[in-house]
Order: structure tokens, then sequence, then C-alpha cells
């Protein structure tokens, strides 16, 4: 694998377990497009979870509180 896009494309999630500063940069909507299940896993916190999910992704993170405000707030 070359890139991210080669490690997601078809797969069911996607897992955050670093703070590289690759990671906070990722074009979701691109990647969302090629996984069978647009979901991101983030153990670190690095991205916004109102930003991921604006982009097409479910979103996990790990240590925060329930997403029920974050998607009420993105449907706004």
């Amino acid at each position: 694998m070359n890139s991210i896009g080669d490690a997601v494309k078809g797969a069911d999630a996607a897992v955050i377990l670093t703070e590289w500063s690759a990671f906070r940069s990722i074009a979701w909507p691109e990647l969302a497009a090629t996984m069978r299940r647009p979901l991101l896993i983030d153990l670190r916190n690095i991205c916004e979870p109102k930003d991921v999910v604006n982009q097409g992704m479910e979103y996990i993170p790990i240590g925060r509180p329930s997403l029920e405000p974050i998607l009420k707030i993105a449907a706004e």
C-alpha cells in the first residue's frame, strides 16, 4: 500500500491510532467514496467531529461525549 487511500479502499472502517499531522488533513469525502462503510474511529481525537460528519463519514471518537449533539449541529 502506497497511500491512505489504498489502505482504506473497500474497508469497513478506518482507525486513527496516531497523532501524525498527515492524518489531520485527509480528504475524507474522497476516501469515504472508496470505502465499503465510511466509518472513522478516532482513537487520538485529532479530527473535529462536526467536520468529519459533514464530510460524509460516520465518526466514533474515543474519550469524547456522545455524538448526538454533534450530529444535531451537523444537520443544522
